[in-house]
């Protein structure tokens, strides 16, 4: 009869040790919200709109990359 491993920590960090960088990304999730609103009420082909969805683009890369960097680190 063999036992059940125990398997390894997902990440090696405390959650208390990343709790800025979890403000920032709760931050960027809002900030992300409010411009899908703000981009749903624009006319399709508007440039105000094509500026809003890059902006929302670089965020969202943005908010990735620390949650990456928060998991692996």
């Amino acid at each position: 009869m063999t036992m059940p491993r125990r398997r390894e920590p997902e990440s090696l960090v405390l959650p208390l040790l990343t709790w800025p960088q979890a403000r920032l990304i709760e931050r960027m999730e809002a900030e992300r919200a409010a411009l899908a609103e703000r981009i749903a009420q624009l006319p399709r082909h508007a440039h105000y709109r094509l500026a809003l969805e890059t902006r929302l683009r670089d965020l969202t890369a943005h908010q990735m990359m620390l949650e990456i960097e928060m998991k692996g680190a």
